[in-house]
């Protein structure tokens, strides 16, 4: 059975460093480094809405160039810059492609390299300072150098062996370092399936921290699987939200507040609303939800029949594409998900029913034509396709009920992730303008 919580977060949050302020010297490197990018001046209330930019932008295929976007309204926001046009910046922060109109911001700075504030920061931080060297980890993490962030974290794990911050960190980037090396392709537009057979453009996969954002979102905090959350952002979180009565006020119980079990923190954020800190919580295990949807779905029956590369894995796909490569792979398996969840069939139904899973599109069109209430559409045997077969017996096959049983399981009310993704059309789609919309907050 489902259970309601509160509404889920917005990736997009801003990036502050307060944890390095506690070290005077940390403080000093970063505004020296700081000075190093591009300060622009404000833009006058009244101006146009347009971007102020350095003519020292990122060459031309460049993806490491860090930045700091200022919007109209105070807020900062910190990544990796991507790309610009007349209507809109984008940035990447921490994996998760953040798209900001030019109307919103009032200032675009590029930072000096990471590597080189890196050097300095390292500078400041004692061989045997675990909490230094752990926080150095984090702040190379976020910034996608990943190499780096696990040579800290293992110089801290040197120190103290035990330390379960340092072994869930570095559990994480072993895992992270391992997938990186397979990059998401550009999601300005959607890709399409070429002309001729095998001419296909790459498929667009979630990346680590978007796949990390929905685990996020789909915690049951009765049975929450392992996270991290770190001490730096459990001190941002008291002190934004100092004024709630979820905060502690007192020295010790703020103390306390920090040795929390991580479920405990996050169900404070939840409660708060603390969307900008979600991006911040590392899961490392699917939640419940999840594992039935990859083991009972996905495994299951969905790869074998609905993905095939002779329906919608492949050349027959129509506008529904998924992707049929590394089938057990978890950036296959979120992909499709996000792909099935955000589906709207050509009257604007959604392919998946979350107020009542029995009656989904994606289960009734499995069924046989003559039992079903939503029927799948005729399918023709051209190109060597087998046309169309059901996958379940009837509404009792055992496939079905767990179909149905991950449905119930998924967060209510459901949530928009709001993970920027642009899935695939196949060439020759009918209808390629129907693509897959964004679910409505509730």
């Amino acid at each position: 059975m489902s259970t309601t919580r509160p509404h889920r977060p917005d990736p997009t949050r801003r990036l502050r460093l307060p944890g390095l302020l506690r070290w005077a010297p940390w403080a000093a490197v970063l505004g020296g480094a700081l000075a190093l990018g591009v300060a622009l001046a404000p833009a006058p209330s009244d101006a146009p809405s347009v971007v102020l930019v350095s003519s020292a932008q990122p060459e031309e295929g460049d993806a490491s160039v860090e930045c700091m976007v200022t919007r109209r309204d105070g807020k900062e926001i910190t990544g990796i810059y991507e790309d610009q046009n007349s209507d809109r910046v984008i940035v990447r922060v921490r994996g998760v492609r953040t798209v900001i109109p030019r109307a919103q911001i009032q200032r675009l700075e590029f930072l000096a390299p990471v590597e080189d504030r890196y050097e300095e920061l390292r500078a400041t931080i004692a061989d045997n300072d675990v909490e230094g060297l752990l926080y150095l980890g984090e702040w190379l993490r976020r910034r996608e150098r990943y190499e780096l962030a696990l040579n800290e974290i293992n110089n801290a794990l040197r120190v103290e062996p035990y330390n379960e911050q340092g072994k869930a960190m570095r559990a994480w980037l072993e895992q992270q370092i391992k997938m990186v090396r397979r990059e998401p392709v550009d999601r300005g537009e959607a890709p399409t399936l070429g002309a001729g057979r095998g001419d296909a453009s790459p498929f667009p996969m979630l990346s680590r921290d978007e796949i990390n954002l929905i685990r996020v979102y789909e915690i049951d905090l009765d049975d929450p699987p392992r996270l991290l959350i770190g001490r730096d952002v459990i001190e941002r979180l008291m002190q934004e939200h100092a004024q709630s009565e979820l905060v502690p006020v007192t020295r010790d119980g703020r103390e306390s507040f920090l040795r929390s079990p991580p479920a405990r923190i996050l169900d404070v954020m939840f409660r708060l609303q603390a969307r900008d800190y979600y991006p911040e919580v590392r899961v490392m295990d699917d939640p419940e939800s999840m594992r039935q949807w990859k083991r009972n779905v996905h495994a299951a029956w969905l790869n074998n029949a609905c993905a095939s590369a002779r329906c919608h894995g492949g050349e027959h796909a129509g506008r529904l594409w998924l992707q049929n490569k590394h089938v057990n792979s978890d950036a296959t398996a979120y992909t499709n998900f996000l792909i099935l969840d955000r589906f709207r069939l050509p009257d604007g139904t959604p392919l998946i029913n979350w107020d009542e899973p029995a009656r989904s599109p994606m289960l009734q069109m499995a069924l046989a034509r003559n039992s079903s209430i939503t029927p799948h559409p005729e399918v023709g045997r051209s190109a060597g396709a087998r046309g169309w077969r059901p996958v379940f017996r009837s509404t009792e096959d055992r496939r079905y009920e767990q179909a149905v049983a991950w449905i119930e399981s998924m967060y209510r009310p459901r949530p928009d992730y709001r993970i920027d993704y642009v899935p695939p059309v196949p060439a020759g789609a009918r209808d390629p303008g129907l693509t897959p919309t964004a679910p409505v907050d509730r």
